[in-house]
């Protein structure tokens, strides 16, 4: 796909367009778009990303209109994201750290978090009233099975989780889209280059040491906001713990399996509640003080 995208501007308009217009059915779509500005970012310089980003939210606001809806609040979303996908590439091409880049990506989302919570009056009443307009559109088309559903999924869900759960959530895609970038650039330029950043990430002993008292405070005050930063927080970690588990299976020779299984494994305990989950993100914090890639085995992939 890289040769694809760097072939000229209009193929790789075409493509974030493309990622934007399957946002509104995947994140994935989402994902695609920020990984093309950030791989024209960091080929070809923020002045390009800008330009190839602004031409395709531009081309996403016509064909919205010409399908007959306003486009209005339905671009914020998209904007917000691929800003922070052209602010965190640029961050990485000028810096050529990838710690600096996801610290970038985990202090945007945690200041997007705090100005959700000042614009907004009660987060928790303004995810419930976003998810009725869901069933009630999908009653008025007719999808009366599938609002039934949602009815009584909204009737399990934790609300007061689900605002430091979305801001993670948006956290790890725009992780996604920027690694998926620096991927591309590295096969062209260097294909072993990315796979070494990232099995290399630390993101430092201070994170880690005010994660820890944010994650306490949370705990002992019990309000919305301390938790849903302490949930940002969880998911910010979980980088760096997958940075270290493809490290030691690189290390100690292991096939993919191993990978496949750490993430299934992680995907079925997902949640702050869970112990299991928890064993990533606390891994992840232990390593920056016990640093077990210096501690680790040697296999196939040991020196």
């Amino acid at each position: 796909m890289a040769p694809l995208i760097d072939r000229s501007r209009l193929s790789a308009i075409l493509m974030l367009a493309l990622g934007l217009v399957v946002a509104a059915l995947l994140p994935l779509g989402l994902v695609l778009a920020g990984a093309v500005a950030a791989f024209v970012t960091l080929r070809k310089g923020l002045a390009e990303g800008l330009v190839v980003t602004a031409t395709g939210l531009i081309l996403l606001a016509v064909m919205t209109a010409a399908a007959g809806y306003a486009p209005g609040n339905g671009m914020l979303l998209p904007t917000a994201f691929l800003a922070a996908a052209l602010a965190s590439a640029w961050t990485l091409d000028q810096s050529r750290s990838l710690t600096l880049a996801v610290l970038t990506m985990a202090g945007l989302a945690l200041l997007a978090l705090l100005l959700f919570w000042l614009a907004v009056d009660s987060p928790e009443q303004f995810w419930r009233a976003l998810f009725d307009e869901v069933v009630q559109a999908a009653a008025e088309s007719g999808q009366s099975d599938l609002a039934a559903q949602l009815g009584q999924m909204a009737e399990a869900l934790q609300w007061r989780g689900v605002t430091g759960q979305f801001f993670g959530s948006l956290f790890l895609l725009l992780t996604l889209s920027l690694f998926w970038g620096r991927s591309w650039q590295a096969k062209l330029v260097n294909p072993e280059g990315f796979r070494q950043e990232f099995q290399a990430l630390s993101l430092g002993r201070p994170l880690a040491l005010g994660s820890a008292a944010a994650f306490m405070l949370a705990a002992a005050l019990g309000q919305d906001l301390p938790l849903s930063i302490a949930a940002v927080l969880l998911y910010v970690w979980l980088v760096p713990a997958f940075a270290l588990i493809h490290w030691l299976v690189a290390r100690a020779g292991l096939g993919a399996a191993w990978l496949w299984a750490a993430y299934l494994l992680c995907a079925l305990t997902w949640g702050g509640n869970n112990m299991l989950f928890l064993l990533f993100p606390l891994a992840a914090m232990l390593n920056e003080y016990l640093d077990f890639r210096r501690r680790g085995p040697r296999g196939a992939g040991g020196e």
